[in-house]
């Protein structure tokens, strides 16, 4: 009983989360290791063509490990669930497959994407969602799921900026900023200038606060100049105090190789069958009922 009223309270905290996401953080960005500053970019053009350079060099990816799960209130910690196994397959850009299991109870939550959508599932029957749209829409919205394949696909660096972003050249960070149309921040995203790997990224809501921090840390090499981040940790705010933590920790992290059927299988939308509460996002960037 104790297991299950902690993945109904998470569940419904990640719901909750889904209809005010962005995110951000204005904390100083924490480099893995000691290392030789590099001087940064020294334009947005530059910027975004290392950036254009990396994810069109980008190798499929087998990953494997745990999420780790913790709820905060009043800056204590309330909630604390562990989903084992936790494995992904991503073939670029936007080919994706994250699911993560309970212990107790199977695959608890599938996230995925291909070409044209994207989707989560809530599997538990306490507390059963989905949710899905189409990219094109995505695009233009500013609120996000918290554990979405955005999110996922951003942390692992399939990433572009264009000339109406901005960059900031902080010793041993660049960092590149995104301004909605009144100078607000909507997303800010600090890259190592030593090898150009992102370091973090921030995603704001309505405001100068972080919503949603993803710190990335731990890569590994697998391919010639590709490297993937063995630790993901996505942190909520709320009013500047953390809400959330979802850490991703890959034990176990490859180039994939994909069969036929899993070429088939994994990147096709997630079944909804059997799902009382399926949310579709529509045109003003809302996801409704069905």
């Amino acid at each position: 009983m104790g297991q299950i009223m902690s993945v109904k309270f998470f569940l419904s905290s990640l719901f909750f989360c889904l209809v005010l996401m962005l995110s951000g953080c204005g904390v100083t960005p924490v480099i893995d290791e000691p290392r030789t500053i590099v001087i940064g970019k020294s334009s947005i053009a530059e910027a975004g063509a290392a950036l254009d350079e990396y994810r069109l060099r980008m190798v499929p990816i087998w990953a494997s490990g745990q999420l780790f799960y913790k709820e905060f209130v009043g800056g204590k910690r309330k909630e604390h669930l562990k989903f084992n196994p936790a494995n992904l397959r991503f073939i670029p850009d936007r080919r994706m497959y994250f699911g993560a299991n309970l212990v107790i109870g199977g695959e608890a939550i599938r996230l995925g994407s291909n070409d044209e959508e994207f989707w989560l599932r809530m599997r538990p029957k306490e507390v059963d969602r989905y949710w899905s749209g189409n990219w094109k829409q995505l695009e233009n919205c500013r609120e996000q799921l918290l554990l979405s394949p955005k999110v996922m696909l951003e942390a692992l660096g399939v990433i572009s900026v264009d000339s109406s972003w901005r960059i900031v050249n902080q010793p041993g960070i660049d960092v590149l900023v995104k301004y909605d149309g009144v100078g607000l921040p909507l997303k800010k995203i600090y890259v190592r200038t030593s090898d150009y790997l992102i370091d973090k990224i921030e995603y704001y809501g309505k405001g100068i606060l972080v919503a949603v921090e993803v710190k990335l840390s731990g890569y590994k090499k697998i391919a010639d100049n590709v490297s993937v981040p063995g630790n993901i940790m996505i942190t909520s705010f709320d009013e500047g105090a953390v809400q959330s933590t979802m850490e991703v920790r890959f034990k176990r992290i490859k180039r994939f190789e994909p069969s036929a059927k899993q070429l088939r299988v994994l990147f096709k939308p997630a079944d909804s069958k059997g799902i009382e509460n399926v949310y579709r996002l529509n045109e003003n960037c809302q996801f409704m009922l069905e």
